[in-house]
């Protein structure tokens, strides 16, 4: 017994160990504390099949047997089978068992293994919450316990002992202490949090970051240059021939506090106002604080627009910090408001319609940009911007009045009027197209009804067109805009972000719609963060202005999208009524014949009288014949043995029944003395105890009557049966199931 507990200690540990770490990733993450006890019983009875004897075995195979025909029997009703077809993935309980099981020997026979295996799961338990994640509770006391166990048989092997020195027993002895001392810690209150090392992470922080600035202030100073060749972010606004990808992808940003379900971002570094056929000129020298002013028009133009302004528009911030990176623009999403104290502190400033620092900055550098998301995937969007208009008076000085800080000058409504006309004056410059060129776009624009069908059609026309980092030298003649989409729209058709954007702000004036060059980083995130912005994440892309919402921004490039994207209120009613009521749109004929299944649907769960009986019955009678059958074996085996071999069984047998029977040797006593305690004491005649006189002669003299012997232990037998069978039944039963000890 010592043995088989021994074993089932590891395999134990190993069962709760497998079944927590694998459970969240197959899919049984929620079932937890169920889970792990089916583990640790599973990997229990191969243990017990393994360790123990064939009665043991053979009523776990019956035990099994009636488990498998019930869950047999029960699948073939209509809601067992459902739910046991929906939880199959249960299934994977059985394998995580085996190797349980497994792992837990090995451990168990092989101490070079069980230290092995102990350190390497210790390493790989701190290095997982090194990177950040969290190991499930019952996974870490589990290698706890593993630890425990492997150092106390170390200790135990290497001490010098005397008297009683098998190691795994004292293991055995001691495993109750061990496993209470486990559950205290398991029962200990965790924080929410895991200790954060922010005392050496502070230390190692900002040594890394000392490091860096130093390399970034004797380095090159046009790191901010990342492509090499004006795409994207890089304060010019040239056209080239050929993208310069042989340079490194060098990390310009990060990107902390990501919103939950914002999936990318378009970060505004500069914006351009003028194309003189080859380049991008920021001619806007002015000071206004358009960025504000345009975000406070479009949330009381959605105000004016509708009550549900949530639908539309989603406050939201992200932190940024500067890598590699020289510069002195601040990088922003669209719809920033920037009355807050933190863009106060920093003296960031507007100048030309972006925001600037008041000096260079560089690595480290980092500011929370608070921004409203909007909602431009969904149709409700596409349908306001159809219909948008300037705001009413009252409802833009409501909104700044919201972000007037006290004792500050609010902005007003002639604020607004005079930044709207302000970008017809510089973003609507006009631009001259070709005969064949208007006739290309007039398909194009055919049956578009406003300004939003034109530019979603404008956008759908380049996005047709094909992306390349080298689309070839633009023609040397190019007196302006016109001559470029000359090129671009109908001869070449292809080349990078900045030949797409071009086009499209160009081809939007020509239409009368106010539109502008943008330079900055498209990037995709994922919630929480952080995200880095690498140099190849540089992006040109147009915004467009309507006179109310402001500057939206559009994606011509091919192979770039950016999408921002969540469900109205309304939606979120419908899909609930459509989740409360799945049927409520169909029709259904009804059967008036009442089946089984619709009576157990009805009813519930009806369990059939033979789902029960029949494998109960089953499981009895294999048990039984497995019984029966060993039996038999012993006794065929027993009649093929000579009479001397019989003799020696018999006479363990009748000592095993008088230890049944409370008549136990005790220690130091002899046969002789054993007997004549027995004739004095117990109820036991010289019948009974015939064998012993016969015993006795064998084992000292090595010789007796082996005819006489067999014949008085057979009636010793046949007596002491009696005796138990009349009275301890239970533990006749005992004797019988155990193959007569033979």
């Amino acid at each position: 017994m010592t043995g088989f507990i021994y074993e089932l200690i590891y395999v134990s540990v190993f069962s709760v160990l497998i079944v927590s770490a694998a459970s969240p990733y197959i899919g049984m993450g929620s079932a937890g504390v169920v889970l792990t006890l089916t583990g640790l019983v599973i990997s229990g009875v191969m243990t017990a099949f393994k360790k123990l004897g064939w009665s043991v075995r053979f009523i776990m195979t019956g035990i099994i047997v009636t488990i498998v025909a019930a869950a047999f029997l029960l699948s073939r009703t209509k809601v067992i089978g459902e739910l046991m077809r929906s939880n199959i993935v249960f299934l994977w309980i059985i394998p995580l068992s085996i190797a349980a099981f497994a792992a837990g020997e090995l451990c168990a026979r092989f101490g070079m293994i069980r230290t092995l295996t102990t350190v390497l799961l210790a390493v790989a338990c701190v290095s997982i919450v090194a990177l950040g994640y969290k190991p499930e509770k019952l996974t870490v006391i589990s290698i706890l316990a593993l630890a425990l166990i492997t150092l106390t048989e170390v200790i135990e092997r290497s001490w010098n002992k005397s008297g009683y020195t098998d190691p795994r027993e004292h293991l055995v002895y001691i495993a109750p202490f061990l496993l209470c001392s486990i559950i205290f810690v398991g029962l200990l209150h965790a924080p929410d949090n895991a200790y954060d090392w922010s005392f050496f992470k502070d230390l190692y922080r900002k040594a890394y970051e000392k490091v860096v600035e130093i390399s970034e202030n004797f380095g090159p100073k046009d790191i901010y240059d990342p492509a090499r060749a004006a795409i994207g972010f890089s304060g010019r606004g040239e056209l080239k021939d050929e993208l310069d990808n042989r340079g490194t992808d060098e990390e310009m940003l990060t990107l902390y506090d990501i919103p939950l379900g914002m999936t990318s971002v378009k970060l505004t570094g500069r914006t351009f106002d003028t194309f003189d056929g080859y380049e991008w000129i920021d001619s806007d020298i002015s000071d206004r604080a358009d960025v504000m002013i345009d975000t406070l028009s479009l949330l009381a133009s959605v105000h004016d627009y509708t009550d549900q302004s949530m639908d539309y528009v989603k406050k939201s911030s992200l932190r940024i910090k500067y890598e590699k990176i020289h510069t002195s623009y601040v990088f922003a999403p669209l719809k920033t408001y920037t009355s807050t104290q933190e863009f106060e502190d920093t003296g960031i400033y507007n100048f030309g319609g972006d925001l600037l620092w008041p000096k260079t900055q560089a690595f480290g550098t980092e500011y929370t940009i608070p921004f409203y998301r909007v909602n431009t995937d969904n149709e409700l969007f596409a349908d306001y911007l159809k219909n948008c208009t300037l705001p009413s008076v009252e409802s833009f000085d409501r909104e700044a009045g919201i972000f007037t800080r006290h004792g500050e000058k609010p902005y007003t409504y002639d604020d607004l009027i005079d930044n709207t006309k302000r970008i017809r004056q510089i973003y609507l410059q006009p631009v001259e197209l070709s005969d064949e060129l208007k006739t290309y776009m007039d398909e194009v624009y055919d049956g578009a009804e406003d300004q939003y069908d034109k530019m979603s059609r404008l956008q759908d026309m380049l996005r047709a067109f094909t992306y390349s980092d080298a689309p070839g030298e633009l023609p040397a003649d190019l007196d302006g805009g016109g001559a470029f989409l000359d090129h671009f729209v109908l001869n070449s058709q292809k080349g990078y972000c900045s030949h797409f954007a071009t086009a499209f702000v160009l081809l939007a004036r020509a239409e009368g719609i106010p539109a502008r060059y943008v330079q900055g980083y498209i990037v995709p995130l994922k919630s929480g963060g952080p995200v880095k912005v690498y140099s190849s994440m540089a992006h040109a892309w147009p915004e467009v202005y309507y006179e109310g919402a402001g500057w939206i921004a559009y994606e011509p490039t091919p192979l770039y999208n950016i999408s921002s994207y969540w469900r109205s209120g309304e939606e979120m009613r419908e899909m609930y009524n459509e989740a409360q009521n799945p049927y409520a749109h169909e029709e259904e004929a009804e059967d008036e014949s009442v089946t089984d299944e619709d009576e157990e649907s009805e009813t519930g769960i009806v369990i059939p009288w033979y789902a029960i009986v029949l494998p109960i019955a089953a499981g009895v009678f294999l048990t039984v014949l497995f019984f029966a059958m060993g039996n038999l074996i012993v006794s065929l085996g027993f009649r093929k043995k000579d009479a001397e071999e019989r003799f020696k069984i018999m006479c363990r047998q009748d000592m095993n029944m008088l230890k049944l029977l409370d008549c136990k040797m005790e220690e130091g006593e002899t046969l002789r003395e054993y007997r004549i305690r027995l004739l004095e004491n117990e109820d036991l005649d010289d019948k009974s105890l015939g064998f012993i006189s016969y015993y006795n002669e064998y084992l000292y003299r090595g010789e007796t009557d082996i005819s006489k012997a067999l014949n008085a232990t057979m009636l010793s037998r046949d007596n002491l049966k009696g005796f138990l069978r009349k009275l301890y039944p239970l533990r006749y039963l005992r004797y019988y199931l155990g193959f007569q000890r033979a």
